[in-house]
């Protein structure tokens, strides 16, 4: 896996507890929830268009942090 999609998974699994706290709340109407609820799976089990929207928010976070001089580097376990 690499670093875009790392951090697109990170970004989904935020959107996942969120929307649940949203859904808790009962702001939702059934067929906005019944489609959020399709999307509470791991990220590996979404469908490419869903993940490249992930992907976009990860590729911005990677250009701000070279922007600002970081770099981004693996260890290999």
């Amino acid at each position: 896996m690499d670093a875009e999609d790392i951090i697109a998974l990170v970004f989904h699994k935020a959107w996942i507890n969120w929307s649940k706290t949203i859904a808790r709340k009962k702001i939702l109407n059934e067929k906005e929830l019944e489609k959020w609820k399709k999307l509470w799976v791991s990220f590996d089990k979404l469908g490419e268009k869903q993940k490249e929207k992930y992907r976009k928010f990860a590729k911005e976070i990677i250009n701000l942090l070279a922007e600002n001089k970081y770099i981004i580097t693996f260890i290999d376990k």
